[in-house]
């Protein structure tokens, strides 16, 4: 199973893109949508940007992750 990261672009690279996830900076591969911007909400897995998110759909998955990596991981209903 692998888990896909929410995570933002901060700067481009040939091939590559910097990507802020939950406060670190990452690079990683572009290949698979390869048009991605600076400000750009994604998901990232394995060193992939997989997708490219709406704004609303970020919003819905950062207080999701916000929520699972809270103190209490996740156990405290909202």
């Amino acid at each position: 199973m692998c888990v896909a990261l929410l995570g933002r672009v901060v700067a481009l690279e040939p091939d590559a893109a910097l990507v802020d996830i939950r406060g670190r900076t990452w690079p990683v591969e572009t290949l698979l949508v390869p048009d991605v911007s600076i400000g750009d909400d994604v998901l990232v897995t394995s060193g992939l940007i997989v997708a490219r998110l709406l704004p609303e759909e970020a919003e819905v998955r950062r207080q999701m992750f916000d929520h699972l990596f809270s103190p209490d991981g996740g156990t405290t209903p909202s």
